[in-house]
């Protein structure tokens, strides 16, 4: 069968940091030591999106949200730099997970940034954080875990309400890139509670209130096999952000590989 995941920025909201951020996939899981498809206005879509573009990842999205059984890596990287002075670090990481989107879901994630490890078990309505010699557990509601459990499915795709212009290129092997931008207020918006929470896990603290985010870009480009699997995914963003009375340039990238067995 095959196996495949995004793991998004959304889904670092979910368990505490859990990186969007949506990598190689294959095999089953092996134990470990917010939102749907868009719909578009009757209107029809934007002259910069591809109707059959849109049709080839809807249809991709579908296939991602049957797979129960996935197994994945991630790579990639984000930056700040404030004054003049610029901090960043490389990601990479592996998930896995078995009966996504039901309540018997099990999985793990394990993420590796510089010289730090963290790791997220999920079991039995809980979810295990391993960092170091720190290890913390906790125990979630039913109808925590089911929120989770579903949310996690559809965070392993776009909602592509979001998509600001999108192009196909077909290939000599059957497969179509997909070449894309997202909305920048709107991917803004929805990504704030997101990076406020990984910042402040770093000791950076960013203001409550809406609209500190600006992003000025959001592309990526999407590759589809003949049999209609998502096979790789490359993300890129870049921004600023207020800090106090300080502006920070932002810009993160992540790569994703899907592959079949």
């Amino acid at each position: 069968m095959r196996n495949a995941v995004r793991v998004h920025m959304a889904a670092a909201a979910g368990a505490a940091f859990f990186l969007l951020f949506p990598v190689s996939a294959s095999g089953a899981c092996r134990d470990g030591a917010e939102i749907g498809p868009g719909i578009f206005p009757e209107s029809g879509l934007s002259e910069e999106i591809s109707s059959d573009g849109i049709e080839i990842w809807q249809d991709a999205q579908e296939k991602q949200r049957q797979l129960t059984e996935i197994e994945a890596e991630l790579e990639g990287g984000w930056s700040v730099t404030l004054l003049g002075r610029k901090r960043g670090e490389q990601f990479s990481g592996t998930a896995c997970f078995e009966s996504l989107g039901t309540e018997e879901m099990t999985g793990r994630i394990f993420l590796t940034e510089g010289q730090n490890s963290r790791e997220y078990l999920f079991r039995n309505s809980r979810v295990l954080v391993r960092k170091k010699e720190e290890e913390r557990e906790a125990v979630l509601e039913p109808e925590k875990w089911t929120a989770l459990t579903e949310g996690l499915t559809d965070r392993t795709t776009y909602d592509l309400d979001y998509v600001k212009s999108l192009q196909t290129v077909r290939r000599e092997d059957g497969s179509t890139e997909l070449s894309y931008e997202l909305d920048q207020k709107r991917t803004a918006e929805w990504t704030e509670p997101v990076l406020r929470q990984a910042f402040l896990e770093k000791g950076l603290s960013l203001p409550e209130e809406p609209g500190w985010l600006i992003l000025d870009e959001v592309k990526g480009d999407l590759t589809v096999s003949h049999s209609g699997y998502m096979t790789v995914d490359y993300l890129r963003a870049a921004g600023s952000a207020a800090f106090g009375n300080w502006k920070a340039d932002l810009e993160f990238e992540i790569s994703v590989v899907y592959k079949e067995t």
